[in-house]
Protein backbone atom coordinates (compact mmCIF):
# COMPACT_ATOMS: atom_id res chain seq x y z
CA UNK A 1 0.00 0.00 0.00
CA UNK A 2 2.95 2.62 0.66
CA UNK A 3 3.87 2.43 -3.06
CA UNK A 4 0.38 3.94 -3.34
CA UNK A 5 1.25 6.66 -1.33
CA UNK A 6 4.79 7.29 -3.18
CA UNK A 7 4.04 11.15 -4.63
CA UNK A 8 3.05 12.05 -1.31
CA UNK A 9 5.40 13.96 -0.76
CA UNK A 10 6.44 15.23 -4.02
CA UNK A 11 7.83 18.68 -3.59
CA UNK A 12 7.62 18.66 0.37
CA UNK A 13 10.76 20.00 0.98
CA UNK A 14 10.43 22.80 -1.33
CA UNK A 15 6.57 23.53 -0.62
CA UNK A 16 6.54 23.85 3.13
CA UNK A 17 8.80 27.15 3.08
CA UNK A 18 5.93 28.53 0.58
CA UNK A 19 2.66 26.89 1.79
CA UNK A 20 2.35 22.97 1.98
CA UNK A 21 2.85 19.92 0.67
CA UNK A 22 1.03 18.39 -2.60
CA UNK A 23 -1.10 15.86 -1.22
CA UNK A 24 -1.43 12.85 -3.51
CA UNK A 25 -4.11 10.90 -2.42
CA UNK A 26 -4.15 6.76 -3.91
CA UNK A 27 -7.70 6.66 -6.29
CA UNK A 28 -8.45 2.83 -4.91
CA UNK A 29 -8.93 1.02 -8.75
CA UNK A 30 -10.64 -2.16 -6.97
CA UNK A 31 -14.08 -0.51 -6.01
CA UNK A 32 -16.53 -1.50 -8.55
CA UNK A 33 -19.70 -0.11 -9.15
CA UNK A 34 -22.46 -2.95 -9.29
CA UNK A 35 -24.97 -1.98 -11.83
CA UNK A 36 -27.25 -3.56 -14.55
CA UNK A 37 -26.49 -6.33 -17.21
CA UNK A 38 -28.60 -7.11 -20.39
CA UNK A 39 -29.74 -10.51 -20.44
CA UNK A 40 -29.31 -11.74 -24.63
CA UNK A 41 -30.77 -15.01 -25.77
CA UNK A 42 -27.75 -16.72 -27.09
CA UNK A 43 -27.36 -20.75 -28.53
CA UNK A 44 -25.45 -22.84 -30.54
CA UNK A 45 -26.59 -24.07 -34.15
CA UNK A 46 -24.96 -26.92 -35.80
CA UNK A 47 -24.87 -25.90 -40.11
CA UNK A 48 -23.58 -28.40 -42.39
CA UNK A 49 -21.94 -26.80 -45.73
CA UNK A 50 -21.21 -29.16 -48.35
CA UNK A 51 -18.54 -28.73 -51.11
CA UNK A 52 -18.72 -30.73 -54.27
CA UNK A 53 -18.38 -34.75 -52.74
CA UNK A 54 -17.75 -33.36 -49.15
CA UNK A 55 -19.64 -32.16 -46.10
CA UNK A 56 -19.10 -30.57 -43.18
CA UNK A 57 -20.23 -29.48 -39.82
CA UNK A 58 -19.63 -26.35 -38.24
CA UNK A 59 -21.00 -24.97 -35.10
CA UNK A 60 -21.95 -21.42 -34.80
CA UNK A 61 -23.47 -19.02 -31.92
CA UNK A 62 -26.70 -17.69 -32.63
CA UNK A 63 -27.46 -13.94 -30.97
CA UNK A 64 -30.90 -13.92 -30.80
CA UNK A 65 -30.75 -10.54 -29.56
CA UNK A 66 -31.51 -9.09 -25.76
CA UNK A 67 -34.32 -10.67 -23.54
CA UNK A 68 -37.40 -7.73 -22.33
CA UNK A 69 -36.13 -7.30 -19.32
CA UNK A 70 -33.13 -6.67 -17.18
CA UNK A 71 -31.43 -8.14 -14.09
CA UNK A 72 -28.78 -6.85 -11.76
CA UNK A 73 -25.47 -8.08 -12.32
CA UNK A 74 -24.96 -9.47 -8.61
CA UNK A 75 -27.95 -10.41 -6.30
CA UNK A 76 -30.21 -7.72 -5.60
CA UNK A 77 -28.88 -6.91 -1.89
CA UNK A 78 -30.56 -7.13 0.77
CA UNK A 79 -33.45 -5.10 2.78
CA UNK A 80 -31.20 -2.81 5.05
CA UNK A 81 -31.58 -3.94 8.95
CA UNK A 82 -34.39 -1.60 10.53
CA UNK A 83 -31.19 0.41 12.79
CA UNK A 84 -29.57 1.32 9.79
CA UNK A 85 -32.90 2.79 8.51
CA UNK A 86 -33.37 4.21 11.36
CA UNK A 87 -29.67 6.02 11.04
CA UNK A 88 -30.07 6.96 8.06
CA UNK A 89 -33.18 8.81 8.72
CA UNK A 90 -31.01 10.86 11.39
CA UNK A 91 -28.22 11.71 9.23
CA UNK A 92 -31.40 13.19 6.86
CA UNK A 93 -32.96 15.04 9.90
CA UNK A 94 -29.53 16.56 11.14
CA UNK A 95 -28.30 17.47 7.69
CA UNK A 96 -31.61 19.32 7.64
CA UNK A 97 -31.22 21.06 11.07
CA UNK A 98 -27.84 22.04 10.01
CA UNK A 99 -29.45 24.03 7.03
CA UNK A 100 -31.63 25.76 9.00
CA UNK A 101 -29.15 26.92 11.76
CA UNK A 102 -25.94 28.89 12.33
CA UNK A 103 -23.06 26.58 13.26
CA UNK A 104 -23.22 27.46 16.82
CA UNK A 105 -27.55 26.90 16.79
CA UNK A 106 -26.08 23.81 15.43
CA UNK A 107 -24.20 22.66 17.93
CA UNK A 108 -26.17 23.09 20.74
CA UNK A 109 -29.49 21.15 19.23
CA UNK A 110 -27.11 18.87 18.37
CA UNK A 111 -25.67 18.81 22.06
CA UNK A 112 -29.12 18.53 23.00
CA UNK A 113 -30.13 15.36 21.22
CA UNK A 114 -26.96 13.73 22.24
CA UNK A 115 -28.11 14.58 25.80
CA UNK A 116 -31.22 13.28 25.29
CA UNK A 117 -29.59 9.65 23.97
CA UNK A 118 -27.37 9.58 26.84
CA UNK A 119 -29.89 9.92 29.78
CA UNK A 120 -32.17 6.78 28.08
CA UNK A 121 -28.86 4.69 28.03
CA UNK A 122 -27.84 5.68 31.38
CA UNK A 123 -31.12 4.95 32.40
CA UNK A 124 -33.70 3.41 30.07
CA UNK A 125 -36.04 2.88 32.83
CA UNK A 126 -36.26 6.84 34.00
CA UNK A 127 -39.29 8.01 33.12
CA UNK A 128 -38.67 11.23 32.81
CA UNK A 129 -36.03 10.51 30.24
CA UNK A 130 -38.65 8.95 28.01
CA UNK A 131 -40.45 12.19 28.13
CA UNK A 132 -39.65 15.71 26.12
CA UNK A 133 -41.87 18.23 26.78
CA UNK A 134 -41.45 20.80 23.98
CA UNK A 135 -42.28 23.60 26.89
CA UNK A 136 -39.29 23.17 28.50
CA UNK A 137 -36.60 25.78 28.95
CA UNK A 138 -33.88 23.69 26.74
CA UNK A 139 -36.03 22.16 23.91
CA UNK A 140 -37.23 25.92 23.35
CA UNK A 141 -34.19 27.36 23.52
CA UNK A 142 -32.35 24.67 20.97
CA UNK A 143 -34.70 22.83 18.90
CA UNK A 144 -38.14 24.41 19.10
CA UNK A 145 -37.00 27.27 15.84
CA UNK A 146 -35.70 24.30 13.68
CA UNK A 147 -38.59 22.99 11.28
CA UNK A 148 -36.29 19.35 11.27
CA UNK A 149 -36.43 19.15 14.70
CA UNK A 150 -39.50 17.03 15.26
CA UNK A 151 -37.79 15.07 12.29
CA UNK A 152 -34.34 14.24 14.76
CA UNK A 153 -36.72 13.03 17.88
CA UNK A 154 -38.70 10.61 15.27
CA UNK A 155 -35.75 9.48 13.87
CA UNK A 156 -34.36 8.79 17.29
CA UNK A 157 -37.98 6.95 18.88
CA UNK A 158 -39.67 9.72 19.97
CA UNK A 159 -42.93 10.26 19.25
CA UNK A 160 -45.09 13.08 19.42
CA UNK A 161 -48.35 13.08 21.42
CA UNK A 162 -50.21 15.52 23.52
CA UNK A 163 -49.84 15.27 27.52
CA UNK A 164 -50.99 17.13 30.75
CA UNK A 165 -48.01 19.34 32.18
CA UNK A 166 -47.56 17.43 35.10
CA UNK A 167 -45.93 14.29 32.82
CA UNK A 168 -42.31 13.92 31.46
CA UNK A 169 -39.36 15.87 32.07
CA UNK A 170 -36.41 17.80 30.74
CA UNK A 171 -33.37 15.79 30.54
CA UNK A 172 -30.63 16.80 33.24
CA UNK A 173 -27.93 18.61 32.83
CA UNK A 174 -29.93 20.45 30.11
CA UNK A 175 -28.33 23.92 28.90
CA UNK A 176 -30.43 26.61 30.41
CA UNK A 177 -32.39 29.24 29.30
CA UNK A 178 -34.87 32.18 30.44
CA UNK A 179 -38.28 30.45 31.67
CA UNK A 180 -40.52 30.14 28.61
CA UNK A 181 -44.22 31.42 29.11
CA UNK A 182 -46.71 28.85 31.76
CA UNK A 183 -47.34 26.09 29.74
CA UNK A 184 -50.74 24.85 28.70
CA UNK A 185 -53.08 21.72 30.22
CA UNK A 186 -52.56 19.46 26.80
CA UNK A 187 -48.65 20.63 26.32
CA UNK A 188 -46.87 18.46 23.25
CA UNK A 189 -44.70 15.87 24.55
CA UNK A 190 -42.37 13.78 22.77
CA UNK A 191 -42.89 9.91 24.72
CA UNK A 192 -39.67 6.95 23.90
CA UNK A 193 -42.42 3.94 24.71
CA UNK A 194 -39.55 0.83 23.92
CA UNK A 195 -35.83 2.69 24.58
CA UNK A 196 -33.65 1.13 21.93
CA UNK A 197 -30.53 1.24 23.66
CA UNK A 198 -27.77 -0.37 21.40
CA UNK A 199 -29.85 2.03 18.29
CA UNK A 200 -29.63 5.01 21.12
CA UNK A 201 -26.04 4.38 21.75
CA UNK A 202 -25.68 4.11 17.39
CA UNK A 203 -27.37 7.18 17.20
CA UNK A 204 -25.31 8.67 19.86
CA UNK A 205 -22.12 7.97 17.95
CA UNK A 206 -23.33 9.33 14.96
CA UNK A 207 -24.44 12.99 17.15
CA UNK A 208 -20.90 12.68 18.43
CA UNK A 209 -19.50 12.63 15.09
CA UNK A 210 -21.36 15.70 13.81
CA UNK A 211 -19.66 17.51 17.02
CA UNK A 212 -16.04 16.64 15.97
CA UNK A 213 -16.94 17.15 12.28
CA UNK A 214 -17.43 20.95 13.37
CA UNK A 215 -13.85 21.53 12.94
CA UNK A 216 -13.49 20.10 9.51
CA UNK A 217 -13.29 22.50 6.58
CA UNK A 218 -16.65 22.91 5.10
CA UNK A 219 -15.31 21.21 1.93
CA UNK A 220 -14.54 17.81 3.54
CA UNK A 221 -17.44 17.53 6.07
CA UNK A 222 -19.60 15.36 4.03
CA UNK A 223 -16.88 12.81 2.76
CA UNK A 224 -15.48 13.00 6.02
CA UNK A 225 -18.74 11.63 7.27
CA UNK A 226 -18.59 8.85 4.83
CA UNK A 227 -15.64 8.05 6.22
CA UNK A 228 -16.45 8.33 10.00
CA UNK A 229 -19.05 6.08 9.46
CA UNK A 230 -17.23 3.36 7.96
CA UNK A 231 -15.01 3.89 10.96
CA UNK A 232 -17.72 3.28 13.26
CA UNK A 233 -15.98 0.49 15.47
CA UNK A 234 -12.65 1.64 15.59
CA UNK A 235 -12.73 4.37 17.92
CA UNK A 236 -9.21 5.29 17.55
CA UNK A 237 -8.56 5.44 14.02
CA UNK A 238 -12.24 8.10 14.15
CA UNK A 239 -10.62 9.80 16.41
CA UNK A 240 -7.30 10.12 14.85
CA UNK A 241 -8.88 11.20 11.65
CA UNK A 242 -10.92 13.32 12.93
CA UNK A 243 -8.14 15.17 14.78
CA UNK A 244 -5.86 15.02 11.85
CA UNK A 245 -8.70 16.54 9.59
CA UNK A 246 -9.14 19.62 12.24
CA UNK A 247 -5.54 20.25 12.06
CA UNK A 248 -4.68 23.99 11.88
CA UNK A 249 -2.67 23.12 8.75
CA UNK A 250 -5.51 21.24 6.32
CA UNK A 251 -7.29 24.46 5.49
CA UNK A 252 -4.10 26.05 3.38
CA UNK A 253 -3.23 22.08 2.25
CA UNK A 254 -6.62 21.79 0.49
CA UNK A 255 -5.68 25.02 -1.42
CA UNK A 256 -2.90 23.49 -3.00
CA UNK A 257 -3.56 21.81 -6.84
CA UNK A 258 -6.29 19.33 -6.69
CA UNK A 259 -5.75 17.78 -3.09
CA UNK A 260 -9.81 18.75 -2.10
CA UNK A 261 -10.79 16.06 -4.32
CA UNK A 262 -8.00 13.39 -3.80
CA UNK A 263 -8.79 13.93 -0.14
CA UNK A 264 -12.17 13.57 -0.82
CA UNK A 265 -12.50 10.77 -3.29
CA UNK A 266 -10.45 8.91 -0.67
CA UNK A 267 -12.79 9.50 2.12
CA UNK A 268 -15.43 8.41 0.55
CA UNK A 269 -14.90 5.38 -1.52
CA UNK A 270 -11.41 4.39 0.92
CA UNK A 271 -11.87 1.18 3.32
CA UNK A 272 -10.50 1.24 6.61
CA UNK A 273 -7.76 0.01 5.80
CA UNK A 274 -6.51 2.59 3.31
CA UNK A 275 -7.98 5.28 5.84
CA UNK A 276 -5.72 4.22 8.26
CA UNK A 277 -2.98 5.07 5.55
CA UNK A 278 -4.23 8.46 5.06
CA UNK A 279 -4.18 8.74 9.06
CA UNK A 280 -0.56 7.59 8.77
CA UNK A 281 0.06 10.12 5.97
CA UNK A 282 -1.48 13.59 7.45
CA UNK A 283 0.16 12.78 10.76
CA UNK A 284 3.88 12.57 8.84
CA UNK A 285 2.39 15.93 6.64
CA UNK A 286 2.09 17.82 10.49
CA UNK A 287 5.26 16.64 11.78
CA UNK A 288 6.52 17.81 8.64
CA UNK A 289 4.68 21.32 8.62
CA UNK A 290 5.54 21.76 12.60
CA UNK A 291 9.19 20.74 11.71
CA UNK A 292 9.62 23.40 8.99
CA UNK A 293 7.88 26.65 11.00
CA UNK A 294 10.12 28.47 13.78
CA UNK A 295 10.28 27.20 17.23
CA UNK A 296 7.02 29.30 18.80
CA UNK A 297 8.30 28.84 22.37
CA UNK A 298 6.64 27.04 24.86
CA UNK A 299 2.75 27.99 25.89
CA UNK A 300 1.65 29.69 28.58
CA UNK A 301 -2.08 28.37 28.55
CA UNK A 302 -2.27 27.06 32.08
CA UNK A 303 -4.54 23.90 32.39
CA UNK A 304 -6.89 23.97 35.22
CA UNK A 305 -7.66 20.21 36.86
CA UNK A 306 -9.49 21.05 39.99
CA UNK A 307 -11.61 23.51 41.77
CA UNK A 308 -8.79 23.98 44.41
CA UNK A 309 -6.48 25.91 41.65
CA UNK A 310 -9.58 28.08 40.00
CA UNK A 311 -9.91 29.14 43.46
CA UNK A 312 -6.21 29.75 43.85
CA UNK A 313 -5.80 31.68 40.67
CA UNK A 314 -9.20 33.90 41.83
CA UNK A 315 -7.98 34.89 44.87
CA UNK A 316 -4.68 35.85 43.57
CA UNK A 317 -6.40 38.46 41.33
CA UNK A 318 -4.13 38.74 37.93
CA UNK A 319 -4.57 41.91 36.31
CA UNK A 320 -6.67 39.84 33.30
CA UNK A 321 -7.38 36.06 33.20
CA UNK A 322 -8.71 34.86 30.07
CA UNK A 323 -10.70 31.00 30.25
CA UNK A 324 -11.09 29.01 27.41
CA UNK A 325 -14.29 26.88 28.38
CA UNK A 326 -14.22 23.64 25.87
CA UNK A 327 -14.25 20.27 25.44
CA UNK A 328 -12.18 17.33 23.80
CA UNK A 329 -15.40 16.05 21.66
CA UNK A 330 -16.27 19.62 20.59
CA UNK A 331 -14.46 20.18 16.89
CA UNK A 332 -14.17 24.00 16.86
CA UNK A 333 -12.72 23.76 20.29
CA UNK A 334 -10.21 21.42 18.80
CA UNK A 335 -9.45 23.63 16.12
CA UNK A 336 -9.41 26.91 17.60
CA UNK A 337 -7.04 25.68 20.56
CA UNK A 338 -3.62 25.99 18.72
CA UNK A 339 -4.79 29.79 17.56
CA UNK A 340 -5.15 30.47 21.57
CA UNK A 341 -1.44 28.70 22.80
CA UNK A 342 -0.14 30.84 19.77
CA UNK A 343 -1.95 34.05 21.20
CA UNK A 344 -0.80 33.19 24.63
CA UNK A 345 3.14 33.46 23.33
CA UNK A 346 2.80 37.42 22.23
CA UNK A 347 4.65 39.32 23.83
CA UNK A 348 2.31 41.65 23.80
CA UNK A 349 0.13 40.10 26.14
CA UNK A 350 2.64 38.67 28.74
CA UNK A 351 1.30 40.16 31.58
CA UNK A 352 -2.20 38.14 30.55
CA UNK A 353 -3.09 34.81 32.31
CA UNK A 354 -4.10 32.20 29.81
CA UNK A 355 -6.57 29.26 31.66
CA UNK A 356 -8.25 26.33 29.67
CA UNK A 357 -10.46 24.35 31.41
CA UNK A 358 -12.14 21.39 30.30
CA UNK A 359 -15.91 20.22 30.27
CA UNK A 360 -15.92 17.10 31.17
CA UNK A 361 -12.74 17.42 33.95
CA UNK A 362 -14.35 19.95 35.59
CA UNK A 363 -17.91 20.03 35.25
CA UNK A 364 -19.02 22.05 38.06
CA UNK A 365 -16.93 24.87 37.25
CA UNK A 366 -18.66 24.63 33.72
CA UNK A 367 -22.12 25.02 35.54
CA UNK A 368 -21.15 27.84 37.94
CA UNK A 369 -20.31 29.84 34.96
CA UNK A 370 -23.15 28.80 33.25
CA UNK A 371 -21.68 27.72 30.09
CA UNK A 372 -24.01 26.65 27.50
CA UNK A 373 -21.45 26.24 24.50
CA UNK A 374 -18.15 25.75 23.66
CA UNK A 375 -15.77 27.38 22.86
CA UNK A 376 -16.88 29.95 25.40
CA UNK A 377 -14.00 32.41 26.05
CA UNK A 378 -14.67 34.85 29.56
CA UNK A 379 -12.74 37.39 31.27
CA UNK A 380 -11.58 38.39 34.63
CA UNK A 381 -9.96 41.31 35.28
CA UNK A 382 -8.22 41.12 39.41
CA UNK A 383 -10.71 37.89 40.16
CA UNK A 384 -14.09 39.70 38.72
CA UNK A 385 -15.50 38.25 35.35
CA UNK A 386 -16.03 41.35 32.45
CA UNK A 387 -19.10 41.47 30.77
CA UNK A 388 -19.53 40.18 26.65
CA UNK A 389 -17.91 36.89 26.88
CA UNK A 390 -16.89 35.09 23.47
CA UNK A 391 -18.90 32.53 22.12
CA UNK A 392 -17.72 30.23 19.63
CA UNK A 393 -14.50 29.83 17.82
CA UNK A 394 -13.97 33.67 17.05
CA UNK A 395 -10.24 34.18 17.53
CA UNK A 396 -10.20 38.04 15.94
CA UNK A 397 -13.31 38.76 18.50
CA UNK A 398 -11.42 37.22 21.76
CA UNK A 399 -8.03 39.19 20.68
CA UNK A 400 -10.22 42.96 20.46
CA UNK A 401 -11.49 42.27 24.03
CA UNK A 402 -8.12 41.52 25.11
CA UNK A 403 -6.75 44.48 24.11
CA UNK A 404 -10.00 46.83 25.06
CA UNK A 405 -9.53 45.24 28.69
CA UNK A 406 -5.55 46.01 28.61
CA UNK A 407 -6.28 49.15 27.37
CA UNK A 408 -8.24 50.23 30.37
CA UNK A 409 -6.02 48.78 33.11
Amino acid sequence: MRSAWAALYCGLLTCVSCGIASLALPRPADLQQVGLVQLRSVRLREVTECQGDSCSSVIEVVDDGPLPFEAPLDAPPAAAAPEEVGLGALDTAVDGLRTSSSEQQFEAAVRLLLRYCENVIADRDCEKYRHIRTVSAAYQRHLAAHPSSSACLEALGFLSRQRGTGEGAEPKAEPTAEPTAEPTADADVYDLDEPDVPFLQRAATSLQQQLRLLGVPHGLRPAAAVACRSLEGKPELLQALTEELCAEHIPQLLEHEDNLGRLRGTLENSPPEVLRELIDHLQEIRQNVTQASPDPGASRVREITDLEQWYDLMISRPALVVVDFSATWCGPCQAVKPLFVSLSMLPQYADVTFVSIDADTLPTLIGDNMIESYPTFKFFRKGVEEDLPVLGADMPQVISRIDSILAEI
